[in-house]
Formats: C-alpha cells, structure tokens, sequence
C-alpha cells in the first residue's frame, strides 16, 4: 500500500523552504527600501496561510518564532547586516573592492 504520508512531509517542507525564501527577500527589499517588498509578504502570508490549513500543528508551534525571526532580521541601509542580508553583504564587498592575486 502506498501512503500519502512522504508526500505531505515534502510539501510541508517545500512550503517551509518557501516561506523562509520569500521572508529573506521581503525583509531585504524593506530594509533597502526596494520595491515590491509588500507583494513580497502577501506571498509570505499566503504560504503561511496553506501551512495552517494543511499543517495546522505545525503553524501553531513555528507562527511565533517566525514573526520573532523575521523582526530580528529587520535592519535599515544605514545599518547593514551582511551576514543576513545578502544586499548588505554585496554592497559590503563592492566597497571592499577585489582582492589583490
């Protein structure tokens, strides 16, 4: 008998590995002040949206520490963050310039 069960496990992680990419962006786009970071977060919200319908216990136990992760991951330009933001960690390595062979 086949079961559905390792394929509910892949979608629970897809949609996991979705909301943390479409997070990062969203956070990166507001704190450079890019455009499009509000589409960004309805698509965070929409993915959130299908883990608690499809994952109910699992939305209860990560809702919190996702909203925990994501407001300590906001920064602003003026204060970058490169080992979280990869705009920060590109502009901080064009202001290095390339190294020396």
């Amino acid at each position: 008998m086949i079961t559905k069960e390792p394929n509910r496990r892949w979608e629970l992680l897809r949609l996991l590995h979705r909301r943390n990419r479409l997070a990062t962006a969203a956070i990166e786009h507001l704190a450079h002040d890019l455009p499009g970071a509000d589409l960004l977060w309805q698509e965070v919200h929409k993915v959130e949206e299908r883990v608690r319908i499809q994952f109910p216990a699992v939305w209860a136990i990560e809702n919190a520490s996702w909203v925990v992760q994501d407001g300590e991951r906001l920064h602003t330009a003026d204060s970058p963050r490169p080992a979280d933001c990869r705009i920060c960690a590109a502009q901080a390595r064009l202001s290095v310039g390339p190294r020396a062979a």
